[in-house]
């Protein structure tokens, strides 16, 4: 048959058409840019294109005939890779499969793979097109970049679709508005319930739908009926060929910021004169101390060029760490902005910080002021640097009294001794008692022991002469003497005895402990004005004082000790036992009939904290200014020196510390102590 020369190739099955066509195909196949590739069953390369070629990181063709796609997939893949393609001859067909390859260079390439098995000359065949994916990997995380950085604003944000439909909102927005996402999805334009005014929430959403930006300030409802200021930007979204694919709204609260706008116009006719000319700086602070504005005073005392300048300062710049009492300055603000806004009004001293890092003294005003939408504070800061260095001339005129001083000192120490021997006094009965106690027992246990002595010396009397008969080998009389011995045994209750006779020394060993504590507590109170600093542990010297007090304290008072961890401090351990024996007796004394004297201890601000607390009778409030006042006391005349919280007072100052009370009548009183972690120094250096 004479072929037709316009015939189809291959058409008619002959040859050289099946090879045009097959060339025809396989051009088409390299022209475009998706990867072609035909494996067997176990995975290996029957044929590919040029762009599978690049995807398996090789260069030709023949680099890739033979070998399994599991040589160039990634490690953790490469089992997985290989059971797909048997799945592809089970079921037929792989769609959406994402496999990472690795190129010449060592790169991870995702790969996203659609395969058909089919039959080729016979044979089952998986026919895979490849696509490199890693553009739209990296879109897809800049993609969730963005929903993060979205979701996570502090903005309220809420999308919609060109159509108006309602169809994002992030936890902002929710938190805002008090809607979640289910009361409004799929609603048509922004929740209308939002706007204070319907209308203008409808024309918001009529501008942004006709593609124009809509920016400026709206009344809007929070989640508790608020009435809020919002700062609205609403937006069209759009592709780059300027078609709208959706609306975006993003609300910002600025009603806190109307709100003091409008307190600072309350009281600015009222104060602009005394603000601007006064030579204190004067700041107005939120209710809980954040800047707001500051007049001119304030920028130049705490050399700043502006108020902008001095707005930018951290508050943590404006004062040291540590105040000079050593109280941290972060805390002592807090506390005394607390008690402004509580009373209306709080003035102490302070340390401030200049720009430049320089130190200055001054005094602090806090006042709280009443605005129309609620209360804010006014500081006032005087900078007394001038004073100071007045006192400080002032103290230099003083040195004359420095011999004075020193003879002070002595009586000091004469009334210190004073105290001492009068509370030894006090303490006399109680350790008499508390010492008679154990060697009565002591005592009685002996007496008792040496009866029980005399009757085993009877009974081994009777066995040596049982021994000296045992060795004559006079049965007879061996027998009596046996006899003799049961006799006592039974008579005497040698059994008991014996268990006796442990129980006896080791009550009387407890009674001599006993003793030997009361004593060494004893020395260690003799010792109370010894000029040593040592090193002690506080908590050590609490207990032992407890136990040298304890028969003035066990009939009528429970202690409840919460010690904490103390570190070892420098200082004279026998002084501060007299500042803890001194507030526990008269905690004692506060008691009448049955109470509960609590103990605490711990560390506090680079300080160690005693807290001794009483449920007595409490102080009358007239009495706590001259508590530490020498010779006052409210104890009948002959009860007390009147020098015991005096003494206690002292001593605490000489260890740079602190001691402060708190008491309500029929309440209790509470006494705290502060010491410096850094204790005293060695006064004969």
């Amino acid at each position: 048959m004479k072929k037709d020369a316009d015939a189809p190739p291959g058409k008619g099955g002959d040859e050289a058409g099946l090879r045009e066509r097959e060339a025809l195909y396989r051009a088409l196949i390299e022209m475009t840019g998706t990867g072609y590739v035909v494996l067997d069953m176990e995975g290996r390369v029957m044929d590919a294109n040029t762009a599978y070629v690049r995807l398996s990181g090789h260069r030709e063709l023949g680099e890739i005939l033979g070998r399994s796609v599991a040589e160039w997939t990634a490690d953790p893949e490469k089992e997985n890779n290989l059971l797909e393609i048997k799945r592809c001859f089970k079921e037929g067909v792989t769609k959406n499969l994402e496999v990472s390859y690795i190129d010449r260079d060592h790169h991870i390439i995702p790969i996203d793979v659609n395969a058909t098995a089919a039959r080729i000359g016979g044979k089952l065949r998986s026919i895979a097109l490849c696509r490199d994916i890693t553009a739209r990997r990296k879109a897809e995380e800049e993609l969730l970049y963005f929903k993060k950085a979205v979701d996570s604003s502090s903005d309220a944000i809420g999308m919609s679709t060109p159509e108006g439909r309602h169809y994002y909102q992030n936890e902002a927005f929710t938190k805002l508005f008090g809607l979640t996402a289910s009361q409004v999805d799929g609603a048509e334009g922004p929740p209308s319930t939002i706007y204070a005014d319907e209308k203008a929430g409808k024309e918001v959403f009529a501008t942004i739908m006709r593609g124009e930006p809509w920016i400026g300030q709206v009344k809007m409802k929070g989640g508790d009926n608020r009435l809020l200021d919002i700062w609205l930007r609403a937006y069209t979204i759009k592709d780059p060929s300027g078609k709208i694919l959706g609306l975006v709204g993003l609300h910002t609260d600025i009603t806190e910021h109307k709100r003091i706008e409008r307190a600072l116009r309350e009281s600015e006719s009222r104060y602009r004169a005394l603000y601007m000319d006064s030579k204190d700086a004067i700041m107005l602070l939120s209710s809980d101390g954040f800047f707001i504005a500051g007049n001119p005073a304030t920028v130049k005392m705490f050399g700043c060029r502006d108020e902008g300048e001095f707005a930018m300062l951290s508050v943590s710049r404006l004062s040291p760490e540590y105040q000079p009492e050593g109280v941290l300055s972060a805390a002592k603000e807090r506390e005394m902005i607390k008690r402004a806004m509580e009373t209306g009004a709080q003035f102490f001293e302070w340390t401030h910080v200049r720009k430049d890092g320089t130190e200055f003294p001054c005094t602090v005003l806090l006042s709280r002021i009443e605005g129309g939408q609620g209360p804010f504070l006014q500081s006032t800061v005087r900078d007394v640097t001038a004073q100071k260095k007045a006192e400080g001339e002032l103290l230099k005129t003083m040195r004359d009294l420095a011999e004075a001083n020193r003879h002070l000192h002595d009586s000091q120490s004469q009334l210190l001794q004073s105290e001492k021997m009068a509370s030894l006094g006090q303490l006399a009965a109680g350790v008499a008692h508390e010492i008679n106690n154990p060697m009565g027992f002591i005592n009685s246990n002996l007496g008792t022991l040496g009866g029980y002595i005399e009757t085993l010396k009877k009974l081994l009397a009777l066995h040596e002469r049982y021994l000296e008969v045992s060795r004559d080998g006079a049965g007879g009389e061996g027998e009596k003497i046996l006899r003799e011995i049961g006799e006592l045994r039974k008579r005497e209750d040698v059994s008991f005895i014996l268990e006796d006779v442990d129980l006896l020394v080791n009550e009387s060993l407890e009674g001599t402990r006993r003793v030997k504590e009361i004593v060494t507590g004893l020395k260690s109170f003799a010792r109370l004005d010894e000029a040593d600093i040592k090193e002690a542990n506080l908590n050590e010297g609490i207990e032992a004082t407890l136990k040298l007090i304890w028969n003035e304290l066990k009939y009528k008072c429970e202690i409840r000790k919460k010690l904490g961890t103390l570190p070892p401090l420098r200082c004279h351990p026998g002084q501060l036992n007299q500042v803890f024996m001194n507030l526990l007796i008269n905690a004692s004394h506060a008691i009448s009939e049955k109470g509960t004297i609590t103990i605490e201890t711990g560390v506090e601000n680079g300080q160690i904290v005693i807290r001794i607390a009483d449920t007595g009778a409490g102080i009358p409030e007239e009495n706590l200014s001259k508590l530490f006042t020498p010779f006052f006391t409210t104890k009948p005349v002959g009860k007390g020196t009147g020098l015991g919280l005096s003494i206690a007072y002292g001593i605490v100052k000489k260890h740079h510390g602190d001691i402060q009370v708190e008491s309500k009548a029929g309440k209790g009183t509470a006494f705290t102590i502060r010491l410096p972690l850094s204790g005293v120094a060695d006064e004969r250096g």
